[in-house]
This record gives C-alpha cells, structure tokens and sequence, in this order.
C-alpha cells in the first residue's frame, strides 16, 4: 500500500511537470516540435494519457483539491472525477470516494449521471452538426490547426476536444454558475 500510493504521487508529480512544460513550451527547447510528440519519444507515455494528467493537475488546483488528498485516489478515479467541471461536486466526490473506498466502476457512474449521461455504460458517440459564419470558421480552424500542428494529428475531432479540455482547465467555470 506504501508503495502503491508513492506511485500514485509520482503520477500526479509528473502531471505538474507536464503542465509547465506544456504551458512554458519547454519542449520546444528540448528539440521537440510538439508536446505530444514530447511526451511520446521522450518519455514513452501516450499523448493522451499526459493530457490526462495535466488536466487532472490543473483542475485539482483550480477546484482547491490538495495534491495529498488526489494522492489518496487511484489515478483512474482521479482522472474520471476531474472530467466534472463542479468543484463542488468534484470536492464531494473525492471526499465521498475516499471515505467510503467507492469502487472505480461506481465512480464511472456516478460522474456520468453528474455529466447527465447514460448511466448504462460508456458515453454514447453524438453527432453534432454545427454553423459558423466564414469569420467564426477562420478563427475555429487556425485554432484546429494549431493544436493538430502542436500534437501531430490530423483529428478535428481530437482537437476539438482539446481546445474545450484546455479551456475547461484553465478557467473557473464552476464559481461562474
């Protein structure tokens, strides 16, 4: 057990490192031309997987979530907490999944009913047809470029979710409703 929650803080060590890395452009630096690309040939771990952990890290530090306290969670029921944008919610949800040692399936569950989604399982795909004046889609789409440029992909899908992964992070949503 020891062990296993050392590892736990050097996950979450590594999502702070990232998260100045990412934001300082440091890997640029270092002779990378993307953060992904980083990430990947520099610490073997998936471009997803490091998003994952600088959004868990910068939510924790927006949402007033100590990194001891997330360091008593296991990765995976930290990363799916911090999908919320509810530092309410995210705070009593951490409390109550520590206390009570709530299995990483009811975690699933319960973030999914908060996010008012199905609660039978995975996220269903949706389909989105979306308008944009010409002077919107420029906008939108240098922004699609330039996280497809900065990750090496060619999904708008993917940086789609970005963009909105990074906004999220980055702004206190939650104290706005």
């Amino acid at each position: 057990m020891r062990i296993r929650a050392q590892i736990r803080q050097k996950w979450l060590e590594m999502g702070q490192v990232l998260s100045e890395i990412q934001q300082s452009l440091a890997y640029r630096e270092l002779g990378f031309p993307n953060f992904q690309q980083y990430v990947e040939d520099r610490l073997g771990i998936s471009p997803r997987w490091a998003n994952y952990l600088v959004c868990m890290v910068r939510k924790a530090e927006r949402f007033g979530i100590s990194s001891e306290t997330v360091a008593r969670l296991d990765i995976s029921k930290s990363i799916e907490i911090f999908r919320l944008n509810d530092a309410r919610k995210a705070k009593a949800l951490v409390s109550r999944t520590i206390r009570q040692g709530t299995p990483l399936k009811e975690v699933k569950r319960q973030v999914a009913a908060a996010l008012g989604q199905p609660a039978d399982g995975e996220p269903q795909t949706i389909r989105k047809v979306w308008r944009f004046s010409p002077s919107q889609w420029s906008v939108i789409s240098q922004a699609i470029k330039a996280v497809n440029l900065n990750t090496g992909s060619d999904s708008e899908t993917n940086a789609i979710e970005l963009l909105a992964a990074d906004y999220l992070a980055g702004i206190g949503l939650d104290e706005r409703q």
